[in-house]
Order: structure tokens, then C-alpha cells, then sequence
């Protein structure tokens, strides 16, 4: 196999890769409230956990929501 041929099908792959999606694939969309449950489920398993995230310089708590860490 050449060098292009290899650029070629990397290429081609990487497009076809960033194409399917769980909602392309299945013609669905998922709202925010269904991720939200999803991780409130995970939560209260205890396999996963949500913690606000805090600006140790400015002392206070960053605007993002906060970020979500496996529990081990």
C-alpha cells in the first residue's frame, strides 16, 4: 500500500467516524433532562460522581456547572 492510498483510507475513515452518531444512526435526538437523569441514576449508584467546580485563586465557584468523575 502506497503512502496516498494510506492518507486516503485515514482520511475516509476519520469522515465516516465523525458521521456516525448514536442520533444519525438511530434517527433519535437526546434532550438535556435525559442525560441529567441518566447521570442522577449513575449518582445514586454511587458509580458516578458530580462535583462543582471551585477557582482556588479567586476563591469562589467557576460558572460551569460542574464536572463528573467515576467513582472507583
Amino acid at each position: 500500500m502506497t503512502d496516498d492510498n494510506l492518507i486516503k483510507m485515514t482520511r475516509m475513515a476519520k469522515k465516516l467516524d465523525e458521521s456516525l452518531t448514536m442520533n444519525s444512526v438511530h434517527g433519535t435526538s437526546t434532550c438535556d433532562a435525559t442525560v441529567n437523569r441518566y447521570i442522577g441514576y449513575a449518582e445514586e449508584a454511587f458509580m458516578l460522581t458530580r462535583v462543582k467546580r471551585y477557582n482556588v485563586k479567586g476563591r469562589k465557584y467557576i460558572g460551569t456547572p460542574y464536572k463528573i468523575y467515576s467513582s472507583e
